[in-house]
């Protein structure tokens, strides 16, 4: 299950992994806590016969007080059921349980279809399937390069796949023979420029969707392509590093040198939006709010264009503010804490800022 789906669910698949972040904190006292995935090829008479047999299986508990909880679960689910026609295009996960800190019930719809389908009951919620959602990254380019070789790979945060190996025709150093030097250079750089053309080309089209590359490779051969590479204008090269092998183990090098730098473009563009809106705040340029009441009021009135939000706000907050923002035609953004520009943010404005379409008074 690959949770990607496009930029335009990113925000649901953000309110998405901060559910399952809260829901794996929980714990019940015994194993009463009810975790239940119906994919999205199950009908709705399906999951409503799954629950009422997992009803009459509770009298097989021995312990009272967990059959009571897991039966107060299960009807909670059932009666939830009832007023759904089908299941949602994509299933449904429910988690329902008395934990120790409240009664949770949480029906949610996954950010793309759902193929497995499980029934628990355990002393925490079971989110096995779906942990990888934690996990998810936005795809990065590979492209490790030699005088005799190259090979393109793209990256999703977990795994490599390799999508292009090519050859080299460049001739290697040894092969001058009897050609004078400067018709053998002249041969090696034609050829050299021949043989980055089509390792440009090939990744033109394999990267597509993808705006950012990492480079590996030998020295001066990773050198001169990331000077002289035809890559379209909106592929970035992020980072380089040189490599040992450049076949399908130098994909797994390049990923474990990059490491910090994969981590880090992860938070560029929150970072980027944060520092812009900072500036705009320092320079008095009028078209941003911050202040929940303040905020709350130019949502009413429409002049919200985007709207950021703090990952340490709650889900039920998020939310809310989503609904009210999107309403209003607006987009919002939510900002991770997991950066020093998040924690500031979050510190000196409360997690909530606002850049507005114009200013009302």
């Amino acid at each position: 299950m690959n949770p990607s789906k496009g930029s335009g669910d990113n925000m649901e698949k953000e309110i998405f992994k901060k559910k399952l972040k809260e829901l794996k904190k929980y714990r019940g006292s015994n194993n009463e806590l009810v975790s239940y995935y119906i994919p999205h090829n199950k009908s709705i008479n399906y999951a409503r016969s799954h629950i009422e047999n997992e009803v009459a299986e509770t009298e097989n508990i021995k312990s009272k007080h967990t059959r009571k909880n897991v039966k107060k679960a299960l009807k909670h689910i059932k009666n939830n059921l009832k007023w759904l026609n089908e299941i949602p295009d994509y299933g449904l996960i429910i988690f329902v349980g008395e934990t120790e800190e409240q009664f949770v019930s949480e029906f949610i719809e996954p950010p793309e279809p759902l193929d497995i389908s499980d029934y628990k009951c355990g002393s925490k919620f079971y989110t096995e399937p779906i942990d990888e959602f934690l996990d998810d990254k936005e795809e990065v380019g590979l492209i490790v390069v030699s005088r005799g070789e190259a090979t393109l790979g793209v990256f999703n945060g977990k795994n490599i796949s390799r999508t292009k190996y090519i050859e080299s025709q460049v001739p290697s150093k040894h092969q001058a023979g009897g050609f004078s030097q400067q018709r053998f250079e002249r041969d090696t750089e034609r050829a050299k420029n021949e043989f980055f053309k089509e390792v440009s080309k090939e990744a033109n089209r394999v990267f597509e969707g993808i705006d950012k590359v990492i480079l590996g490779g030998h020295g001066k051969t990773k050198d001169d392509f990331r000077k002289d590479n035809k890559l379209r204008h909106d592929l970035e090269i992020a980072d380089s590093f040189s490599t040992n092998y450049t076949d399908e183990s130098g994909l797994e090098e390049l990923v474990d040198k990059a490491k910090s730098t994969l981590d880090e473009m992860e938070m560029i563009e929150e970072r980027k939006m944060v520092d812009k809106f900072m500036e705009m705040i320092k320079t008095d340029e009028g078209l941003v709010e911050y202040g929940e009441d303040e905020i709350r009021t130019m949502i009413n009135v429409g002049a919200v264009d985007k709207l950021m939000i703090s990952d340490d706000h709650s889900v039920e907050k998020i939310e809310e503010f989503k609904e009210l923002v999107e309403q209003k035609g607006g987009e919002i953004e939510v900002i991770s804490t997991d950066s020093n520009k998040g924690k500031i943010f979050s510190n000196t404005f409360n997690g909530l800022g606002a850049f507005l379409r114009f200013r009302y008074n």
